[in-house]
């Protein structure tokens, strides 16, 4: 197969594959062209997909990609309407879907992540909401039109994606990931929680569960641990490379949600102790239970003076010194029947080895873009 490159582009078998500009400048192209990758997006600064209805996304004009050993450029703006392109069954609420690419300028969406057919290109989530919800709390209609559907803010491709690869079930803002539900009791087995799964806390208590420990830290996939504390939070969260978030991170993402009301305290429960859909807890960008239903363990420590001690409390990984009782770390968003609950709701009074039912977690991730 004769590859040939000159200042108009590569051709393969002296058919153009890839158009270059007046000069050949595009060097990235030389690269990719090399490595057998070639994914080059028409702009920078933005995920290659934009949500078009609650069931389509658009891919732009000007995308350059390889697929096979076929070179290929979109010379126009392509529509998937995923209710027809999906590759097996129906459209599915709570689901992450996977975006291919075949030879002939053709794209399927699957929610199988290897698939030997095409190639993957990126992806999304399917969320909970439905098509003709209206909004609640301080969402808008504009908001609702990004989640309807296909969660505009969950769009991810291969050079657009959360810094620890793992894009299913987050959505993105202002440089940051986060996930969509709150943390279950398989978490550190997936690297993100799913729709219907069940909520991990400090107890068994109200349909909580305790989570798995991971194996980077003894687990098997199957022993869980005795309780959630702060500490055990951590180790699950740098399983996966995921972190907690602090309280302007979880502001930002928890806003849109009813305020002041909660989960008995004034929405009806549904199936408890489950991750799942309620509109008025619902956050601006489609972050399922973002207050009102577990508080969630946060980044942020403080500590009040007094007199030091040892205290032996870290999990037989040696002792904190500090105040007794000390340090104390935030927790945000309010549980199960909480008055307090909000996007800005948080309390201070727990010690990082405190563990209780109505406390667990909620990670976020840092963003990563390749040039």
């Amino acid at each position: 197969m004769p590859i040939t490159i000159n200042e108009a582009g590569i051709y393969v078998n002296d058919q153009k594959k890839v158009a270059f500009p007046d000069t050949l400048q595009d060097l990235g192209n030389l690269k990719y062209l090399s490595l057998q990758e070639l994914f080059q997006k028409p702009f920078k600064g933005k995920v290659l997909f934009e949500k078009v209805s609650p069931s389509s996304f658009r891919i732009p004009t000007g995308f350059k990609y390889k697929v096979n050993n076929t070179f290929i450029e979109l010379t126009e703006n392509i529509t998937v309407d995923i209710t027809t392109s999906l590759d097996t069954g129906s459209v599915t609420a709570g689901t992450d879907y996977y975006i291919y690419a075949n030879e002939d300028k053709t794209f399927f969406v699957s929610a199988n992540k290897i698939l030997t057919t095409g190639r993957l290109i990126g992806g999304f989530h399917y969320g909970l909401t439905p098509t003709n919800e209206a909004p609640t709390g301080n969402k808008t209609e504009a908001d609702m039109v990004m989640l309807r559907g296909i969660n505009a803010y969950s769009f991810w491709d291969l050079k657009f994606m959360p810094k620890n690869g793992i894009p299913e079930a987050k959505v993105f803002k202002n440089g940051l990931w986060a996930d969509i539900y709150r943390g279950d009791v398989d978490y550190s087995i997936r690297g993100y929680s799913k729709s219907g799964t069940v909520i991990a806390g400090g107890a068994t208590t109200s349909g909580r569960g305790l989570p798995k420990i991971p194996t980077r830290f003894g687990g098997d996939n199957s022993i869980t641990y005795g309780k959630l504390s702060w500490l055990e939070t951590t180790d699950i969260a740098n399983a996966v490379n995921m972190r907690k978030p602090t309280y302007a991170e979880f502001s930002l993402f928890a806003y849109g949600v009813v305020e002041n009301v909660s989960v008995t305290g004034g929405v009806t429960e549904k199936v408890q102790g489950r991750t799942q859909h309620y509109p008025e807890l619902m956050s601006a960008l489609g972050v399922e239970q973002a207050t009102g239903e577990q508080w969630c363990w946060s980044d942020n420590i403080v500590a009040t003076d007094g007199t030091f001690v040892e205290q032996d409390v870290a999990n037989g990984r040696g002792k904190i010194y500090a105040a007794a009782n000390n340090p104390k770390a935030g927790f945000f968003g309010g549980n199960r029947g909480d008055a307090i609950s909000g996007s800005s709701c948080s309390a201070w009074h727990y010690h990082l080895w405190s563990s209780d039912w109505p406390i667990g977690f909620w990670f976020v991730v840092d963003h990563l873009e390749l040039d």
